[in-house]
């Protein structure tokens, strides 16, 4: 519902690394109750144990190389992820929050974005921890990369159709001076036990709308002397709106320009059944309903492309704290991964709250300890200068 959804677009989610704290027992789970029982009643249910893998580290230079890599990569994805969002919203119809769900391939029903990162879990098949984190950030950038090609590709194809269906809209919604003529030509072909119009070496026949009312009773009783190789007696009225009357006319080929010339100036418009991209009633229903099937169609594979980004990025998340927090508390370092969603107003508390709790805390930090370090060029979203690892993840149902 509304209020549900106006509550989700406030939510901050932050992974965060915490030390382990050296007056609680040396266990994940008793570490993680200090720091729920650290943010009190109100805060403390919003924090949630991050299962987090234990990665190949490798060496120190290559822990430095993963975290620019890593940061990279949290940016790509980010945009991809939004981009796509924004257009499975477009082309589905859906509000936000419906275009934000991860669905599986072959599956009708989604999981919502806050769901994914409230139970966020590792995907070992897709993501096997046992690889080096430089082989895991190749599989983040295929998967970009991807998503990038493959939707350019369906998005140019529905575009054709999209503006088929446009133009031809348009038409049918014009009058008869730009509306398609095919069917009422045909009819009169039809009617005159003709397959085609009249059309020889010498002579053609000339289609022609003409505003309806005088202009037209004057064509009536004049076009006959427009020149003396108009064949008398040859037009016929084959269709008629509020506006125009769609008329024919058959002369020598070689006068033709001299009628288009006498049409112009008198405000008629020569409609060019020869070269016309016309379409029927029944054609332009097709055209309907085939571009209704390509939008639902796309919608569906945009929305398992982003499924497919939103996922990834979400792993470069938690990647990513993992090799911010080997950095900061050194490689065989213990640290408490958990995930916080709360009201982005109280970012500030919740950080205080944190920094009083851990500032007392020594840890001989590798690197990165750095007042003001932070990294990956994403405006302040992965904070390591405090005692912990901090590392923001934007919410996808905020439009940007």
């Amino acid at each position: 519902n509304v209020r549900a959804l106006t509550l989700m677009e406030h939510i901050q989610y932050t992974i965060v690394a915490l030390p382990y704290r050296p007056t609680v027992e040396q266990q994940k789970t008793a570490q993680f109750a200090a720091v729920s029982s650290l943010l009190g009643p109100q805060l403390g249910p919003a924090v949630r144990l991050l299962p987090m893998p234990q990665l190949k580290v490798g060496t120190l230079d290559s822990l430095i190389e993963a975290s620019d890599d890593l940061g990279r990569l949290d940016a790509i994805l980010e945009a991809v992820s939004f981009r796509l969002c924004t257009i499975v919203e477009e082309v589905a119809g859906v509000p936000r929050a419906v275009a934000a769900t991860i669905r599986q391939t072959g599956s009708a029903h989604g999981t919502p974005c806050d769901h994914v990162l409230k139970e966020i879990a590792w995907n070992t098949t897709t993501y096997d921890p046992s690889e080096s984190i430089p082989s895991l950030c190749r599989k983040f950038g295929q998967v970009a990369q991807a998503a990038e090609e493959r939707t350019r590709g369906i998005l140019t194809e529905y575009a054709e159709t999209k503006n088929k269906l446009a133009n031809a809209q348009r038409k049918f919604a014009g009058n008869l001076s730009m509306k398609p003529i095919k069917e009422p030509v045909d009819a009169w072909c039809k009617s005159l036990g003709i397959p085609k119009p009249w059309d020889t070496d010498f002579f053609t026949t000339m289609f022609i709308a003409i505003p309806t009312g005088d202009p037209l009773q004057r064509w009536q009783t004049s076009y006959a002397s427009i020149n003396d190789f108009v064949v008398p007696q040859s037009s016929y009225v084959l269709a008629a709106d509020k506006e125009y009357t769609l008329v024919t006319l058959v002369c020598f080929k070689k006068v033709v320009e001299d009628v288009k010339t006498h049409c112009r100036r008198n405000k008629f418009f020569i409609r060019e059944y020869a070269h016309t991209d016309d379409i029927s009633v029944a054609d332009f229903e097709a055209l309907q309903v085939k571009a209704k099937q390509e939008r639902e169609k796309l919608a569906v594979l945009l929305s398992q492309q982003f499924s497919h980004c939103f996922t990834a990025w979400v792993h470069v998340k938690v990647a990513r704290v993992f090799v911010e927090a080997h950095l900061k508390f050194g490689a065989a370092a213990h640290f408490v991964p958990v995930m916080l969603a709360v009201d982005d107003k109280r970012e500030v508390e919740i950080r205080s709250r944190l920094d009083a709790a851990y500032k007392e805390i020594l840890y001989t930090f590798a690197i990165h300890s750095e007042a003001g370090t932070s990294h990956g060029g994403d405006g302040g979203a992965l904070v390591v200068d405090a005692p912990y690892v901090c590392l923001k993840v934007g919410n996808i149902l905020k439009l940007r």
